[in-house]
């Protein structure tokens, strides 16, 4: 094909339209919860059941099974729309087609709207993070098969310990989007900041199981006790854990500003965040080697993480409602 696209782009369109795809579901659903605040502790944690089943047996097969699939292309040039195959295409616009449809003639109650359309876009949101990773992957394929599996037991042990950041994620979401809702901007920012400190606490255990039971998961899970694996394994876990109090502030502020009504930044972040993560491993990994690999994720958490700060306090009107008594205007 004369004006294609090569593989790794294909990647990163199929991580943008997944994204753009999950911020306009979560618009969606935040606007639906603005207009019934009952109930919330209840209704946060069903979209959070919500999320764990989407993105466990949903998403997550969906785009390793992509993934697969483009990286099994042949072609140097690929068309751009190719990130999905036919039947791919044909569920998305049945989905988007349904829901416009269950939408318009109220088919469905709100309050079920809220719930789903909540845990369903940060379910196909943090897939977006999944794809990253697996481009993060492709990196590392040159050094070879003990470092692939290394690197491979350490990934299914983060995504284990990353798991409650989301659920923290998603309930400040729904929180701060019901307490706006009520008029209630103080409670925003009280659970903003509740969430971060519980978030922390969880980063501190997840340092711990790094630095002292990471030998023993990677040899459970990668059903080795070979030395160079268990070590290097652990060498990743115990260089990335420390950070994750970075990656709390990360995912509890971009949720937080998902939920405050504040789209362009949290999903402009989520795009740097995924693009970041594919160029810091394929510059940084050359030079550094496997250890580049390691700090490619700490580096864009860290930045990512500043550019939501900025943003954060350089809305005067965000700050003022948060953590003050105005109210947020749409």
């Amino acid at each position: 094909m004369k004006y294609g696209v090569n593989r790794k782009v294909l990647l990163i369109t199929a991580g943008v339209v997944w994204i753009i795809a999950g911020g306009n579901i979560l618009r969606i659903g935040i606007m639906t919860w603005l207009t019934d605040s009952q109930y919330w502790l209840f209704k946060i944690g069903e979209a959070t059941v919500v999320f764990l089943l989407f993105f466990l047996f949903v998403f997550k097969r969906l785009y390793y099974k992509h993934t697969k699939r483009i990286g099994e292309k042949k072609k140097e040039k690929n068309c751009p729309f190719s990130f999905f195959d036919v039947k791919g295409w044909i569920i998305m616009v049945f989905m988007i087609t349904f829901g416009i449809t269950m939408r318009s003639f109220h088919i469905l109650p709100d309050a079920f709207i809220s719930v789903f359309y909540t845990g369903l876009s940060l379910a196909l949101m943090f897939s977006l993070v999944e794809i990253g990773s697996l481009i993060l992957q492709r990196a590392i394929n040159d050094f070879g098969t003990k470092t692939i599996a290394a690197h491979t037991a350490a990934r299914k042990i983060s995504s284990i310990l990353m798991l409650p950041y989301t659920a923290f994620g998603s309930a400040c979401a729904t929180y701060c989007s019901q307490n706006i809702g009520a008029n209630r901007p103080d409670r925003a920012g009280k659970g903003v900041k509740s969430s971060i400190l519980m978030a922390w606490v969880w980063s501190a255990a997840a340092v711990i199981i790094g630095y002292i039971f990471s030998p023993y998961i990677v040899s459970w899970i990668a059903g080795t006790d070979e030395q160079y694996i268990v070590d290097l394994a652990s060498k990743y876990m115990r260089v990335n854990t420390p950070f994750y109090f970075v990656l709390a502030v990360l995912i509890v502020l971009r949720s937080s500003l998902q939920g405050l009504g504040r789209k362009a930044v949290p999903v402009a972040s989520s795009i740097i965040e995924m693009v970041g993560k594919a160029v810091i491993a394929f510059t940084a990994a050359p030079a550094l080697g496997y250890f580049g690999v390691m700090i490619s994720e700490p580096i864009v958490w860290i930045f990512m993480t500043i550019l939501l700060i900025i943003g954060y306090a350089s809305d005067k009107q965000l700050m003022e409602a948060t953590f003050g008594k105005k109210k947020i205007s749409s």
